[in-house]
């Protein structure tokens, strides 16, 4: 699932300078949501789309096909979604799915990591990550 604003008001905020500008600087104190966009693309993004709504700037990410297959579908809600509401029998764990939930969680990870500032508090909200 990915989770944009529900406003009408919502438009992304082009945002000039990538990356000496953006890495680490939010014009304001805010907060950072950081996800996946809820597209796919041939291949995953690597510079976030960032747009701003109230005080909250929104940086997203694509994930290639192949990604969302196995992170999303397969791992995320083949295993770790009915294992965590109990309803083992409905859990497929592969381990190719594995994998590319482990790539995906890193890729995240690296892709965020310019966007934080020192002193930032990381709040890891989905059991998918």
């Amino acid at each position: 699932m990915s989770c944009q604003p529900s406003s009408r008001a919502w438009r992304p905020q082009p945002r000039g300078g990538w990356p000496g500008h953006w890495p680490g600087r939010r014009r304001h104190a805010g907060s950072l949501w950081f996800g996946w966009s809820g597209r796919r693309a041939p291949e995953a993004s690597t510079i976030p789309s960032l747009a701003e709504f109230r005080e909250v700037t929104y940086a997203t990410i694509d994930l290639a096909e192949a990604d969302y297959r196995r992170f999303y579908l397969g791992f995320a809600n083949g295993a770790l979604y009915p294992l965590l509401l109990y309803r083992l029998g409905q859990v497929n764990f592969r381990q190719d799915d594995y994998t590319g939930y482990r790539t995906v969680n890193e890729h995240f990870a690296r892709t965020l990591a310019p966007l934080l500032r020192g002193d930032d508090l990381v709040w890891v909200h989905d059991y998918q990550l």
